[in-house]
């Protein structure tokens, strides 16, 4: 209706994001932080079996080395274990045992951490998701709309998946420097200073190494988690709108769309992966050089025992592992932190509009003022402009107006305070909605938007919705009273039958009920109501007439009006154009007027439902009833022939749409003429 868009295009949006540059690393891994150190018990106890672990690690290959030199027979070493000399077979024997008992231990104690750290990234994830989530439904309306439906579920769903795969690469990481510095006292004293040095050497290339890729793989990363939500928000937006797509022959259109997105995609993609063949080469390369230079010094430059040049090996490879096995990991940590960075847009994003500081709760006075209201969803383009104008309680008030007046900005986005106006302000009673609480304010309101929506629920639900701690009688005694009982029970299930893809199995006019029973049940004292413009068929139409005026009863309502019947039983009409306030008043005073609101009336209003009245019935003072011929039911959508009925009965049909019946009757044309149906009442045989 009247709002206009803002936060740019897709595509003005889209080149947004790609100059949005990437975290750093150091900022990524304290947001990590954060929730990991919730969880600071099961961290310590992982981090002491960790401890254990290396343990294993480092002892096995201790053994190992001793059981070698133990079958060395230029070794004159006696080898003693515990005190206790060991030679011959009896020292492999004990050694190969140690080896396996090692390896085996090492497993258990590993599997069990495995487990602890599950349960951590798990609750962690479980947070992460929730407080995204949170922040989401929270946030400001102007984040919400500029946003892809595809691209803010991809953020809770994907992008914590993700994360939560980097968290196990993290932690394991950690295990690893672990084993790091564990190696590192093992060979400062165990074997030889200078095979430490050899180590110490290579680590400076490999950290290098892993900078950078780590600084080009982050970016890269974030490029494509961001095209992937690109992605996913196009293809959710293109099965929303698929008949629409279709009844425009946009299916080749959309093809190429997605085409160029996927392309630019698997291009990220493509690079990514370059950039990950050459890492392990590089890693291996490196793994190499250390240990050709661990043989030459262990078996020229000094004298050692085989064993103790195996274990320089074994101890070298444990001392790079974690570097090797961080360039391993390289493209889950990348993605994850890339996922991470985008999460950390929500969390970082404009927040929710705050309550005031010392917000009150929202008094029982449903007078509304308006007082010098401006406002604009960005600030280059006032959207309404000096809005000034009273409502009493208890009054029905018509806002009219043109396409992208402000109508709907006006009640449907500020009232509810979905926006904060920039100046001015709007009062409820003499309180300023800034200075209330949002949740009692907009538990005093209730909204019906211009297109219906139903949850994925049962119809029971959908109603329950309004009120959750409604009773069962509350509901069924709302839907009896309104009409809707009827078509609900004759549904497959009645009352709990499953709503699917916003009630696409229902009726237009079906939804529209279902939602004012839905707003009827948390019983609104301010209402806002956005007419559907859609035709709905003459039983349809009466049903949500009837259900409408009994809404509207005792409560100050708001209705963007698109109804001839509605604008006559309002109290009060506000006419906009271009976000101003141009006009005031009743229908008749408006008419008299003879300003925009006559024009829009002779242009648009009384033409509604025309075709549909018996012409001759209404012109001839006989006892010639009203009737509509069953093409006169199909196409008619925005009168209630009852209605219609009434006026005439009560002398309320306006002048210009009686005059507009003498014309019509003159020079309609045939066709017309067969939908003008004149029915004589008969005397019973």
């Amino acid at each position: 209706m009247g709002m206009r868009g803002h936060g740019g295009g897709p595509m003005q949006r889209l080149s947004m994001e790609k100059k949005k540059a990437a975290r750093p690393i150091g900022v990524l891994l304290k947001a990590l932080g954060a929730y990991l150190g919730k969880y600071k018990g099961l961290l310590i106890a992982s981090g002491l079996i960790s401890l254990l672990y290396a343990g294993t690690q480092i002892l096995n290959p201790i053994f190992l080395s001793m059981g070698i030199d133990s079958i060395d027979p230029s070794n004159s070493n006696i080898i003693t274990l515990f005190g206790f000399e060991l030679t011959g077979l009896t020292a492999v024997l004990v050694y190969a045992g140690l080896f396996v008992f090692l390896g085996s231990l090492g497993f258990v104690i590993n599997s069990f951490n495995t487990r602890i750290l599950s349960r951590v990234r798990a609750f962690m994830v479980n947070d992460m998701r929730t407080d995204v989530y949170n922040k989401l439904i929270n946030s400001s309306m102007s984040y919400i709309k500029k946003e892809q439906s595809g691209n803010i579920t991809s953020r809770i769903t994907s992008d914590t998946d993700e994360v939560s795969t980097g968290i196990q690469v993290f932690i394991t990481i950690v295990v690893q420097l672990f084993l790091l510095v564990v190696t590192f006292f093992v060979i400062l004293f165990q074997i030889n200073w200078q095979i430490l040095l050899i180590c110490l050497g290579s680590i400076p290339f490999a950290l290098l190494l892993s900078g950078i890729l780590s600084t080009l793989g982050r970016k890269i990363v974030l490029r494509i988690r961001r095209k992937f939500g690109e992605v996913s928000g196009k293809m959710a937006e293109s099965f929303s709108g698929v008949a629409v797509s279709k009844s425009f022959n946009q299916e080749v259109n959309l093809s190429n769309q997605m085409k160029v997105l996927n392309q630019q995609y698997y291009k990220m993609s493509i690079q990514f992966g370059i950039m990950m063949n050459v890492i392990m080469p590089i890693i291996s390369t490196i793994s190499a050089i250390v240990t050709s230079m661990i043989l030459y010094v262990g078996g020229v430059i000094t004298n050692l025992s085989y064993g103790e040049i195996f274990l320089g090996t074994m101890l070298a490879a444990q001392f790079l592992r974690p570097v090797t096995h961080l360039s391993m990991m390289f493209p889950t940590l990348q993605t994850s932190l890339g996922a991470l960075d985008r999460i950390l847009d929500i969390k970082e994003a404009t927040p929710a509009i705050p309550d005031a500081p010392n917000a009150e709760q929202l008094n029982e006075n449903y007078s509304i003022k308006f007082d010098k209201v401006w406002f604009a969803y960005d600030l280059d383009t006032w959207v309404l402009k000096d809005i000034n104008f009273d409502v009493k309680q208890g009054e029905m008030v018509a806002l009219v107006g043109h396409t992208g007046a402000g109508k709907t900005t006006l009640a449907s986005m500020l009232l509810t305070r979905f926006y904060d106006i920039q100046k001015g302000s709007i009062k409820i009673g003499e309180q300023d909605i800034r200075e209330v609480t949002q949740h009692s304010l907009r538990q005093a309101i209730g909204l019906i938007p211009q297109e219906p929506y139903l949850f994925t629920a049962s119809v029971y639900d959908n109603i329950k919705y309004g009120k959750p701690d409604a009773t069962d009688e509350e509901v069924y005694k709302i839907c009896q009273m309104i009409g809707a009982d009827t078509f609900i029970q004759a549904l497959p299930d009645g009352y709990n039958t499953m709503v699917r893809e916003g009630g696409k199995q229902l009726s237009a006019g079906q939804r529209q009920i279902i939602t004012i029973a839905r707003a009827m049940l948390s019983d609104p004292q301010i209402l806002i109501l956005d007419e559907a413009t859609s035709r709905l068929d003459a039983y349809s139409e009466s049903l949500v007439q009837d259900a409408q005026r009994k809404l509207f009863k005792d409560r100050t309502t708001f209705v963007i009006a698109h109804r001839l019947s509605t604008i006559h039983d309002a109290d009060k009409i506000v006419v906009f154009e271009k976000g101003e306030l141009m006009e005031m008043g009743t229908h008749d005073e408006l008419m008299k007027s003879d300003g925009i609101y006559a024009d829009l009336y002779e242009t648009y209003y009384r033409f509604q439902g025309i075709d549909a009245i018996d012409i001759e019935a209404f012109l001839e003072e006989d006892e010639e009833e009203f009737d509509l011929s069953p093409q006169a039911m199909m196409t008619s959508g925005n009168i209630d022939p009852e209605k219609i009925k009434k006026m005439v009965a009560e002398g309320k049909l306006p002048p210009a749409a009686l005059e507009h019946l003498k014309q019509m009757k003159e020079s309609s044309s045939p066709e017309m003429k067969a939908k003008m149906v004149k029915k004589k009442k008969h005397p019973p045989h």
